[in-house]
């Protein structure tokens, strides 16, 4: 007779050599993390905008209207383009970055196992409320890729502009300083002003931004996981 014993719980499982496989991330060594997705901003679609000549005034901008005031015709601009001699049709796609839904899944270290998948090295096992709660000692290294508050710091160039220039485009096809008023053949141009006008960037195009260290997650220790992970990342570049 075999007599099989489940017991349902202890949210650990002991493995071989006396390690414990950790039930946060299920053995895997990564958890999922959600948020708002950035391609996105959580709308779960993107605009597709496609630009073609006007039809009307032929990419002019202008048309002629018949209205009888003194025998001649008056001309207007058009009205179907409204002056830009540029027609516009907006297709609203899925994002493909969160698949329309708004929120991005990504895999982040599990918190528990430090990316190890396996609690081993036990100092203690305690029961409380019939869970076991474990200490381990996994063998760890002081990450060096950020400060001492966990942070890392990286630039970032804004993909609107050049170098900060970035002027408004009128309904004449011609360009405008936003800060001035100079008048330019091309939206990229620097302004004699002097002052970057990109409404993105607010001028700057270039700036570092500060954020909890990619790495090892702004706890400052790097396992063995981790470790694997940016030899891996360094040999690809």
């Amino acid at each position: 007779m075999r007599i099989f014993l489940f017991v349902t719980t202890v949210s650990t499982w002991l493995l071989v050599g006396g390690a414990f496989a950790c039930s946060t991330c299920a053995d895997r060594g990564w958890i999922e993390s959600r948020e708002t997705c950035k391609k996105c901003t959580g709308r779960g679609k993107i605009a597709n905008t496609k630009t073609s000549q006007c039809p009307k005034c032929s990419g002019t901008g202008k048309q002629t209207y018949s209205k009888r005031e003194g025998g001649r015709h008056q001309g207007t601009f058009c009205r179907t383009c409204r002056g830009t001699g540029v027609k516009s049709t907006t297709n609203w796609l899925p994002c493909g970055n969160c698949d329309g839904t708004g929120t991005s899944v990504s895999k982040v270290a599990c918190h528990t196992c430090k990316g190890a998948s396996v609690l081993n090295g036990l100092d203690e096992t305690t029961t409380a409320g019939g869970t076991v709660t474990t200490t381990s000692n996994i063998a760890v290294e002081t990450c060096t890729q950020c400060d001492e508050k966990g942070n890392a710091s990286r630039k970032i160039v804004c993909e609107f502009c050049t170098k900060g220039w970035n002027h408004a485009k009128t309904t004449q096809g011609t360009y405008v300083c936003r800060n001035c008023g100079a008048v330019y053949d091309s939206r990229f141009i620097p302004c004699k002003c002097g002052k970057p006008d990109c409404p993105h960037c607010k001028g700057e195009h270039e700036k570092t931004v500060t954020a909890t260290c990619p790495l090892c997650g702004g706890d400052k220790t790097i396992t063995p996981l981790e470790r694997e992970k940016a030899k891996k990342k360094g040999e690809s570049k």
